[in-house]
C-alpha cells in the first residue's frame, strides 16, 4: 500500500518528504518499537500535503490544473447549452399548443 501511495505523489515530494519519513519509520521498527499507526499517519499526511502539488507547484498552477479547469469550464458550457435547449423546446411546445 505504501508503494502505491508513493507512486501517486509527485516525484520531488516523494524524494524529499515521503522516502525519508518512511526510512525513519522502518528504522524505528528495526529498533524494536513498531508503530503501526505511523504508516497510516504517513499516508494521510502525504495525501493531504502531496497530492495538491499535482495542481499547484512552485507558486504556479501545473498543466494538470489547466486541464482540470478546462474540463470544468467545458462542462459548465455544455450544461448551460443543454438548459437553454430544454427551455427553447418548452417555448416551442407552448407556442404550438396555444395556436
Amino acid at each position: 500500500m505504501l508503494v502505491a501511495c508513493a507512486r501517486a505523489l509527485p516525484r520531488e515530494f516523494r524524494e524529499r518528504v515521503f522516502e525519508p519519513a518512511l526510512a525513519d519509520i522502518r528504522l524505528a521498527d528495526a529498533g524494536g518499537k513498531p508503530r503501526r499507526w505511523a504508516r497510516a499517519v504517513l499516508v494521510v499526511e502525504c495525501a493531504r500535503l502531496g497530492l495538491p502539488r499535482h495542481i499547484w507547484q512552485h507558486g504556479r498552477p501545473t498543466r494538470a490544473a489547466f486541464a482540470v479547469l478546462t474540463v470544468v469550464l467545458l462542462g459548465l458550457l455544455a450544461s448551460a447549452r443543454l438548459r437553454y435547449a430544454a427551455e427553447w423546446r418548452e417555448e416551442i411546445r407552448s407556442e404550438t399548443v396555444s395556436r
